[in-house]
């Protein structure tokens, strides 16, 4: 998923997530992993 992304919206991405605060942070990484983990079971 990552590898199919351009470097514009790579950029674009790391910029959002540096503007979040460490709470919204770990939301996101919670949820994302835990769909990951979903997918790949």
């Amino acid at each position: 998923y990552m590898s199919k992304m351009s470097p514009e919206k790579v950029k674009e991405l790391e910029k959002i997530i540096l503007d979040m605060d460490e709470e919204e942070r770990k939301n996101i990484l919670k949820n994302f992993s835990q769909q990951f983990l979903k997918k790949n079971s």
